[in-house]
């Protein structure tokens, strides 16, 4: 029995809810003993989403926050720093002396607390070490790994885009970080690429695709029940898009007003009904894709054929929705890979190389375009396109999909082989 801390995914995302219970489901196959928890930055959702999940799923939630009363007395910064400088200087302690008396100097900050008491650490990221999230995230993961070789704990960096960068600082802590972790298992040809840039001394390097190819589709009865209760016919026309609150931080309107126009174009041209579905969602008092979705609909000439899904959906009845559709619309990682799983074939706007190497994987990366640089008619440009050559796109899509479900289980050999 063993114990195995997750970290950097929340089930607020739906593409961490598959690959979160992706991984606990391999894990458990190893040993029905083992236990599994997750260090969340949002337990206030993650905690009761798990709880109230139909599938026997154990997994403790731990908060990744300070505690609060430190947040009181100092800004979040200088507590951050404050905490991992006295934490540091007591894993020292920890390790070169007082193990020899059988004494332990406690830890303050969740990070070194709760990885000082599992066995393994297993990082779910989408992507790390990239120019996109910047020097803070990538010191970030270094100091994670580092903590964890320190503390003599195994580390796996699960299937992630890394990199790339060519920044001097993001790429000396990506080669400090990864040199020291146990496996990694980078999931397409670009994050490959760029670690054999980095010339890592860690020859623990595979490809593995990403774990939300191999969660499950939902059967026939859940998809009936997801379109029983939107008044769905699957054999009319649907169009999902699935957008990214990101994209509007970074893009503002000019995002909005592009997507409603290609809304209104679809709906008035080819008779689409369009489904707007929100992949990531927060608490109350943070905005998320429900919110953007709303800016979307309101600019929307054509509501009659727009349909505005503001529940907080699972991750499979999210395929179920996207299954009865043409094609997708999406700017969600993971409503990509969603997409694909089901069968049906997405054109992208994308953000990170991360995007364009998953979509290489199915020879359909032409099908992606860099949110800074896509117009109206890029977009429906690749409409056209992929309602033309649908039954091929599509045939495509389905010979490729077999060689990728079977990620989890090449994880899965990875962790049981190497902890």
């Amino acid at each position: 029995m063993k114990t195995f801390l997750i970290t950097g995914a929340s089930v607020r995302s739906k593409g961490g809810e598959a690959m979160v219970f992706e991984t606990y489901k391999k894990i458990m196959e190893i040993d029905p003993d083992n236990r599994v928890s997750l260090l969340s930055s949002n337990p206030d959702y993650d905690t009761p989403f798990i709880n109230k999940v139909a599938e026997p799923i154990d997994i403790e939630v731990f908060d990744r926050s300070l505690p609060k009363f430190a947040k009181n007395r100092y800004t979040n910064f200088g507590v951050s720093k404050l905490f991992t400088v006295r934490d540091s200087l007591s894993m020292i302690l920890n390790r070169v002396f007082l193990r020899h008396f059988n004494r332990q100097i406690s830890y303050r900050s969740p990070l070194f607390k709760h990885i000082d008491t599992c066995d393994c650490v297993l990082q779910i990221a989408g992507i790390s070490f990239s120019k996109d999230f910047g020097r803070s995230s990538a010191l970030g993961w270094a100091e994670q790994m580092l903590i964890a070789r320190i503390m003599e704990k195994k580390y796996f960096c699960m299937p992630q885009s890394i990199g790339p960068s060519d920044d001097w600082l993001i790429n000396l802590s990506a080669k400090c970080g990864l040199n020291n972790v146990t496996y990694i298992m980078p999931r397409g040809d670009k994050s490959i690429e760029y670690l054999k840039r980095l010339n890592l001394r860690n020859s623990h390097v595979q490809f593995v695709p990403d774990l939300a190819f191999a969660f499950d589709n939902p059967c026939e009865e859940e998809d009936r029940k997801i379109y029983s209760r939107y008044g769905l016919d699957p054999t009319k026309k649907y169009v999902a898009v699935v957008f990214n609150m990101h994209l509007y931080n970074w893009g503002g309107m000019p995002m909005v007003r592009m997507l409603s126009t290609i809304i209104d174009n679809m709906i008035k041209s080819y008779g689409y009904t369009v489904m707007l579905i929100a992949h990531e969602v927060n608490d109350k008092n943070r905005a998320d894709d429900r919110y953007v979705n709303n800016l979307i609909f309101d600019l929307c000439k054509n509501k009659s054929n727009l349909l505005n899904i503001q529940d907080d959906l699972r991750a499979n009845e999210i395929k179920s929705l996207l299954k009865c559709c043409d094609f997708t619309l999406c700017s969600r990682f993971h409503g990509m890979v969603s997409s694909l799983k089901v069968g049906v074939v997405p054109i992208v706007i994308g953000w990170a190389d991360k995007y364009f190497e998953i979509m290489e994987l199915f020879k359909l990366k032409d099908l992606v375009v860099d949110y800074s640089q896509c117009s109206v008619e890029d977009i429906e440009e690749r409409i056209s396109y992929v309602m033309s050559h649908k039954p091929e796109l599509k045939e495509q899509i389905q010979s490729f999909l077999p060689q990728y479900e079977n990620s989890s289980e090449i994880m899965k050999e990875i962790v049981m082989n190497n902890s």
